[in-house]
């Protein structure tokens, strides 16, 4: 639910169906209803205005299954400030198109994961590490359809980054292999 709600905060995007269309093969709420509810985003955000009541308002249920669990990464034990994260995917419902909120995301492109990491290698953008490993796995893939579909079924592994030291000695962060 928080994913879902963390979605339509954040890009407007709305993973929710009609309540009388329930069900994972029924279509979800096009652009209409999310630029409808699309002004309620910064009253859900600040807390004073509950996700859930306005889903219900408006005869909604979230399309939770739309989601595929794709990672979870815990934020190392010497960091003064904890993560524990879980990260999901989902195609964007037909016709929803993201706007950032200003506030947490304050620029919103499309772009594919491959093309992220060359803008990264570019140094015309920068990525936070789990980001950047969770692009490789995405870019893994070659569109969104597969990428549901094969990290539908792969087990997520919790990532923890332990310090450690590289070959030569210096301080350097260790995650699983797998």
């Amino acid at each position: 639910i928080a994913a879902v709600r963390e979605a339509f905060e954040e890009s407007g995007i709305l993973l929710a169906r009609h309540k009388e269309n329930r069900g994972a093969e029924a279509p979800l709420v096009g652009s209409d209803i999310a630029e409808r509810l699309s002004p309620h985003r910064a009253a859900i955000d600040r807390r004073d205005e509950s996700f859930l009541a306005l889903m219900a308002q408006h005869d909604l249920v979230l399309a939770l299954d739309s989601l595929v669990h794709f990672g979870h990464w815990i934020t190392p034990t010497m960091m003064p400030k904890r993560f524990d994260t879980h990260f999901y995917l989902a195609a964007t419902p037909p016709g929803q198109v993201a706007e950032q909120d200003g506030r947490e995301t304050t620029e919103a492109v499309w772009l594919g994961p491959q093309q992220a990491l060359d803008m990264e290698a570019a140094e015309t953008a920068t990525i936070i590490f789990p980001t950047r490993m969770n692009l490789g796995k995405l870019a893994e893939t070659p569109n969104t359809a597969a990428a549901l579909e094969r990290f539908a079924t792969e087990k997520v592994v919790t990532v923890l980054p332990v310090v450690g030291k590289d070959e030569d000695g210096a301080p350097r962060l260790h995650i699983p292999d797998e």
